[in-house]
């Protein structure tokens, strides 16, 4: 899960833009260095974690998630 999160900042970070396709690229990103960690140890097969990533791009929030992990809204103390 570390691998994933500093992935997901290191390229947003690089990027240095908030858009749909940084996220996009930086959650793909993680996934590729999760996956590439996972088959350069025999102890690690099979190896994997879920993420969620908020990010504020203008006056939008962009949301993604991989695996079964999920983001809520609260919005006036109940969940939309």
């Amino acid at each position: 899960s570390q691998l994933a999160v500093a992935t997901v900042e290191d390229v947003v970070r690089g990027r240095g833009d908030r858009s749909r396709d940084t996220l996009l690229e930086a959650m793909e990103a993680a996934n590729r260095a999760v996956l590439a960690l996972a088959k350069s140890d025999r102890r690690l097969e099979g190896m994997g974690t879920t993420l969620v990533a908020a990010m504020e791009s203008g006056d939008e929030i962009l949301i993604t998630s991989v695996g079964d992990s999920r983001a809520y809204l609260l919005e006036d103390d109940s969940f939309v």
